[in-house]
């Protein structure tokens, strides 16, 4: 099936109808999922208008009432003489206090009543006792030290306001600093001409017309009043009463619509609002509802899910529909296209392997061939060569070709080798004539022409690029040897030979090196010596232990074969593993339990590629074998140590007993046991000793039934004033 996208008719029909059947579900669903959502945000739109025209009922309603009580209060008899008396008796000013408290306690939402006598410019108030502070004695004068600056604002401009309508304002206690808000109502009289007016303010709370708690009740909707100047006039919401918002774009919006209702979306504090408001009522308000965006969809969330999961699986659906007629369509003209791309490839193959063939033939032959026969001979191949201008071979070997082999498939490895081919020809025949061939397993070979007076550094570095080009990309090591250059027709096979032979001097350079083949072979095979001395001061080191020395010793043998034939270091090397493998055997014979074969390391060299590699197997070999000497050695030394323990075991009690006569006792010296006991328990041998004593002689004392110079004696002290000293030393007190 996946070889299905990769025919080029095939995608295009595929993908026109499958973006036919697609578009069609897709347009289908967002047509569906935005109509929920203007669907849902006509409902809420008329579910708010209907809670907004109430509550505009409901203050209208309560202003009324308002008023109402505000009139009776304004003509009730005992109330009159304080707004027309001049100087009111003692007796009238408490008839009138009474029945204004009584007005108070029988409607609870009058917060305070003022009483203002334009006779005397006096205003009584009757509130509670934060009412206190406005007058001295319940009555102040209006504008010498009355304190609440809004209601004598209201007193001394009541032109300014519409009669017997909500005033909404505030007061700031001087005592507490607390600011108080009212709805109030001005009740005079409205036919009087006079800039002066006697009246009745009476302060209503501000739930009386607009109770905050519904606000609370309902987290992600909030009611408010706001006038056609912007200013909030209810309270119990987010906005400040009293503070103008003209300069948002919601309130803005709002009371520049003042003459309609409506409802839009705004943000507001950082978060998207549905906005709905009404047009102004007879007191200049407008009602306005705010409500979370989110919140307000989220009761048609489930649908327009729905509506996702139903259209992704009738897209799935369509897809494979869509699949499935393409194929159907398709099918005859995929058998046709396969057959052919099939014979393109066996033909493009079959050319591969033809022309490296041929090459290979005519690089391999002893025959001397003419320049003419050679030409012919690369034409027929598509190679032009001009054997009159400088020629040089680049070879291009794939460093660690094998483990290749057994992470990637074919197709990948052909891929590998088709790219060293074209990068490494666009990048160079910019400047000379390039054509490359593979050669079989790792290798891929350019024949290169050049003018003589050709830069061969700036060619060098044109090789660096393209190699380091390759290895990016495909995440491999490439190492690229260069011959030197010539012009008979008889050098183009001693410069193969230079450069397959120079190939196999990557065992003394690291992966991804470039190597040039006019370098090496710097001595001849004749005047090489083999190092028998050297051989044998590797092997005496490695039979000793000292594997860091046969290392130096073996980095000497190496670095001598450098500026040899490959031949000579393949010889070296052999012999080198002959003489290992006889000092494995050696070693055996000494009861050393090797855990390794050196055969397994003959093997395994044929196939290092790399300095490194070849050095980190021989130093591995010899690791393992200093591994064994540490495991022999600290065989030998638990049984010497458990010797040592025994004997200590065995005499301690003995008054002559010491570690020199214990040293005595092994044939050993007294340094070296004193450093095997120390290094095995952590202890000396002469404290060892005491202690066993020590342990010894309070056993003794315990039984009550020996002396001191009994126990003394027993436990190996040659004297009982030393064995005093000795256990005071180490019990803190005297043998007793």
């Amino acid at each position: 099936m996946k070889h299905l996208f990769k025919r080029g008719i095939f995608s295009k029909l595929f993908l026109n109808i499958t973006l036919s059947v697609v578009m069609a579900i897709l347009l289908t669903s967002i047509v569906l999922y935005s109509t929920f959502e203007s669907m849902i945000m006509k409902y809420e739109y008329q579910a708010r208008v209907e809670q907004i025209n109430s509550k505009q009922a409901q203050v209208s309603k309560l202003s009324e009432v308002a008023v109402k009580i505000g009139n009776q209060i304004y003509h009730d008899m005992n109330v009159v003489k304080l707004l027309y008396s001049k100087v009111p008796n003692v007796n009238d000013m408490s008839a009138a206090f009474n029945q204004l408290r009584t007005y108070r306690a029988t409607i609870p939402y009058i917060e305070s009543i003022y009483i203002y006598n334009k006779y005397n410019n006096y205003v009584y108030v009757e509130g509670s006792s934060e009412y206190g502070e406005l007058t001295r004695n319940g009555y102040e004068r209006l504008n010498e030290g009355f304190l609440d600056e809004t209601a004598g604002n209201i007193i001394n401009n009541f032109k300014d306001y519409k009669p017997f309508k909500p005033i909404a304002r505030s007061y700031v206690s001087q005592k507490n600093n607390k600011t108080k808000y009212f709805y109030t109502f001005f009740m005079y009289d409205s036919y009087t001409k006079n800039k002066e007016t006697s009246g009745v303010l009476i302060n209503f709370k501000t739930d009386y017309l607009l109770d905050a708690s519904e606000n609370k009740l309902r987290k992600d909707t909030e009611y408010f009043i706001v006038d056609e100047k912007g200013n909030i006039v209810s309270n119990g919401t987010s906005l400040l009463m009293l503070q103008n918002y003209s300069d948002t774009s919601y309130i803005r919006r709002i009371i520049t619509n003042g003459d309609k209702q409506g409802y839009f979306t705004d943000t507001v504090n950082e978060e998207k609002m549905f906005v709905v408001y009404s047009p102004r009522d007879q007191y200049g308000w407008q009602y306005v509802s705010l409500t979370r965006y989110d919140s307000m969809l989220s009761s048609v969330n489930w649908i327009q899910m729905l509506t996702i999961i139903v259209s992704f699986i009738f897209v799935i659906i369509g897809i494979l529909l869509a699949f499935w007629i393409t194929r159907r369509l398709y099918h005859p003209i995929y058998e046709m296209e396969t057959d052919i791309k099939e014979l393109e490839h066996e033909q493009r193959n079959a050319k591969n392997i033809l022309k490296r063939v041929y090459i290979s033939d005519l690089l391999g032959s002893s025959e001397a061939n003419n320049k003419e026969y050679l030409k012919n001979y690369f034409r027929k191949l598509n190679m032009e060569m001009d054997f009159e201008k400088n020629l040089s071979l680049v070879l291009v070997r794939i460093d660690g070709y094998r483990g290749l082999i057994g992470r990637t498939d074919a197709e990948m490895l052909h891929a590998i080798k088709f790219s060293i081919i074209n990068v490494f020809q666009e990048v160079l025949e910019t400047e000379y004539i390039v054509h490359g061939t593979d050669m079989g397993e790792s290798d891929v070979l350019f024949f290169i022409n050049m003018e003589a007076e050709a830069d061969h550094e700036k060619f060098a570095e044109k090789l660096q690029f393209a190699k380091e080009a390759v290895c990016g990309y495909f995440n491999i090591s490439l190492t690229v040897v260069m011959s030197s250059f010539g012009r008979q027709p008889e050098q183009l096979m001693a410069l193969y030979h230079q450069v397959t032979e120079a190939a196999l001097h990557r065992v003394f350079y690291d992966k991804g090196s470039m190597i040039y083949a006019d370098s090496l072979n710097k001595k001849s095979a004749s005047g090489y010596e083999y190092p028998v001395s050297k051989e044998k001061q590797l092997v005496e080191a490695l039979m000793a232990g000292k594997v860091n020395e046969g290392k130096e010793i073996y980095e000497v043998i190496f670095s001598d074969l450098r500026d040899y034939p490959i031949s000579i270091f393949n010889m070296a090397i052999a012999r080198l593993i002959v003489t290992l493998n006889n000092t494995v055997s050696v070693l055996k014979k000494n009861n050393v339990n090797s855990s390794f074969e050196s055969q397994d390391m003959v093997l395994q060299l044929h196939q290092l590629e790399s300095e490194s590699d070849l050095k980190e197997r021989f130093y591995s070999f010899f690791d393992k074998i200093q591994e064994e000497f540490e495991k022999k050695k600290a065989g030998k030394q638990d049984f010497f140590f458990e010797q040592i323990k025994n004997l200590i075991q065995v005499k301690y009690m003995d008054p002559d007993f010491s570690v020199e006569s214990l040293a005595n006792n092994l044939n050993k010296s007294v340094p070296y046991i004193s450093r095997i006991y120390a290094q095995n328990s952590g202890t000396t041998i002469k404290d060892t000793i005491s202690n066993l004593r020590m342990e010894m002689a309070k056993q003794l004392l315990a039984n009550k039934n020996l002396s001191i110079s009994e126990v003394t004696q027993r436990v190996g002290f040659s004297s009982t004033s030393y064995f005093h000293k000795a256990f005071k030393k180490a019990n803190g007190v005297t043998p007793k």
